[in-house]
């Protein structure tokens, strides 16, 4: 239900300044935050009476329509905030931090696992949504830089008829320093996610956790260097993170 709504972004533009603005969104509540700035985009805007710049509480009552109507039962997933830690997945850096939170996001979405809609035992949500991407600084620096192998090839022309030995220390780091680097890492960082999320639940409010995105950020590598993100380590990523999810979490 929605899409990282927990980042800078949409705490400047949606005006979720905490969890439950976000939750009390999807819920058909008052959002504080929307109320006091619908105010004074009144007078900016020149809006007409009772027309409102953000949708109104009673028209978006999404939790009710797709998990509590006859007939219709959806899987409905909310947004997790990314671990704030260097090198970590999905790491927010400093400047883009949408924290100053009187909770911190994650804590807070935990504590409504258990709401039912009133009347039933139907959870309002099912799953929690994870984007999980490494930064270059932490997977480049492991498996390329601290590995040696940056200037071990150059292939100005590439020679479809023989085999090219200059390239062979590109497949040895996909295949064994950057395998190496994702059981761990992935590993690591979806336990701190865990002691939050509680992923590992058995009782009725467990939820599950759905990684909706996957990759790895080249940013600021060298061209020789991009040649490490091509689809064999791209796909890696995605199985491990697969593995993790759906076998031992679940």
């Amino acid at each position: 239900m929605g899409n990282e709504t927990a980042n800078k972004f949409h705490k400047q533009i949606m005006q979720f300044g905490e969890f439950d603005d976000y939750w009390n969104y999807i819920d058909g509540q008052a959002v504080d935050l929307q109320d006091n700035l619908e105010e004074h985009l009144e007078e900016i805007l020149d809006l007409e009476p009772g027309e409102p710049f953000y949708i109104p509480a009673a028209d978006r009552n999404f939790l009710y329509v797709f998990r509590n109507r006859a007939g219709v039962n959806y899987k409905i997933g909310l947004c997790a905030e990314g671990l704030n830690g260097t090198g970590e997945i999905f790491n927010i850096l400093p400047d883009e931090d949408a924290g100053s939170r009187s909770v911190d996001w994650n804590v807070a979405l935990r504590s409504h696992y258990g709401d039912t809609h009133t009347g039933t035992s139907i959870k309002k949500f099912h799953a929690v949504i994870l984007h999980t991407y490494f930064n270059a600084d932490s997977w480049y620096n492991e498996c390329v830089t601290e590995a040696g192998i940056l200037g071990s090839y150059s292939c100005p022309e590439w020679d479809f008829d023989n085999a090219d030995t200059r390239i062979q220390p590109a497949f040895d780091a996909a295949r064994l320093n950057f395998r190496q680097f994702m059981l761990t890492r992935y590993d690591n960082d979806l336990d701190l996610f865990n002691l939050d999320l509680n992923f590992n639940l058995t009782s009725s409010i467990k939820k599950d956790m759905w990684v909706t995105e996957w990759n790895l950020k080249d940013e600021g590598t060298p061209n020789n260097g991009k040649i490490f993100t091509n689809s064999y380590q791209h796909s890696f990523t995605a199985r491990v993170v697969v593995k993790k999810s759906e076998i031992e979490l679940h």
